[in-house]
């Protein structure tokens, strides 16, 4: 039987203990309440996000959940309680939930640009673009050296048709040298989308040049290649994305923070691949080891492990991972192939 957290914890906590703090920490920090604020305020009397369905999460995520709750008990520390509640949604996907924490972090400390940024995270899949945007601009202006933010917005942009206004985003990233594969693959979606051919493969093929390591730049100059009637060009991209055994996304400092907070073995999966595609393989095998403990007979996540404790020249460790790996999954041919190598090689 499954561990819920009781719902009179949440609304009795929420309403008349923690709401209240925070509307005094709106009196402390504004001079006067204007309009926008008194509209937080009302968004924050309907309380903490509503009890999502929890009925398939184990105890660690649980407890997590009720430890940020009792922070929010504490005067002190009721406001790092929602933080950390807000953190607990977006890491593990209850992205409604984290809208709901960060809409009301975004007001109580508006000069962080993380909350606005995780709000962002949170609302960019809904179809409307809009929510995100503004998060997205609220996060750049408050801290105009952060990239991400800049290139989230221009995405929004892209993904909303404004193409003028993504454009106007990516080409401020140009400067950057770790971002300039990524902007001009944005620009070329764009004109693409705007039917400008030539300039869109200018802009692609530039992109591979600059990282040739990015299944994505392959998949929208196959898909160019095959709109005009280029069937070369597409099958020459299609070979090259399908030589990539993985697909690469912006590193994304803050999003990566959040890792502590998961309790998702598969997003932690993610997480992982992110930091050892950074080059940091201690950050990435401490996320795989937490993700291991969640799901102990989860085979891929062990050979994944594996795979990086021989990345790590740590032999011993890498056999283990594999041999609890075919353990959990007697068909897992890369564990096997991986174990066989190691014990050959002694």
């Amino acid at each position: 039987m499954k561990t819920r957290l009781p719902k009179q914890f949440y609304f009795l906590v929420a309403a008349a203990v923690v709401l209240a703090f925070l509307m005094r920490q709106i009196d402390q920090e504004t001079p006067a309440l204007d309009k926008s604020l008194m509209d937080a305020e009302l968004e924050l009397m309907m309380g903490i996000p509503a009890i999502p369905n929890l009925a398939s999460w184990q105890k660690p995520f649980l407890e997590a959940l009720r430890k940020a709750h009792r922070e929010l008990e504490d005067k002190e520390s009721r406001v790092e309680g929602l933080a950390t509640l807000g953190k607990l949604y977006l890491a593990n996907g209850f992205s409604s939930e984290a809208r709901q924490c960060f809409s009301a972090l975004q007001t109580i400390r508006s000069k962080n640009a993380r909350w606005s940024y995780y709000l962002g995270l949170a609302t960019r899949d809904y179809q409307d673009k809009k929510p995100a945007i503004q998060a997205f601009e609220k996060a750049l202006a408050l801290d105009g050296d952060y990239p991400n933010s800049r290139y989230m917005l221009g995405l929004m942009y892209l993904e909303s048709g404004h193409i003028l206004d993504s454009a106007e985003e990516f080409e401020k990233l140009l400067d950057r040298v770790d971002w300039m594969a990524w902007a001009r693959f944005r620009l070329a979606q764009g004109l693409y989308l705007e039917e400008r051919f030539r300039e869109a493969a200018v802009q692609i093929d530039q992109s591979i040049k600059e990282d040739p390591e990015i299944q994505e730049f392959y998949s929208l100059k196959e898909e160019m290649a095959n709109f005009t009637g280029d069937v070369a060009a597409a099958r020459s991209a299609r070979l090259e994305k399908d030589r990539l055994s993985f697909d690469k996304s912006p590193y994304d400092p803050w999003c990566q923070e959040l890792w502590e907070h998961c309790f998702d073995s598969f997003r932690l999966m993610r997480f992982s691949k992110s930091e050892e595609l950074k080059g940091d393989l201690s950050k990435a095998v401490a996320i795989l080891n937490r993700a291991a403990e969640l799901a102990e007979e989860e085979s891929d996540i062990l050979t994944a492990l594996g795979s990086l404790h021989l990345k790590q020249g740590d032999r011993e460790q890498a056999i283990e991972a594999f041999e609890k790996a075919i353990k959990a999954d007697p068909e897992n041919e890369v564990a096997r192939l991986g174990l066989a190598e190691l014990l050959g090689a002694r």
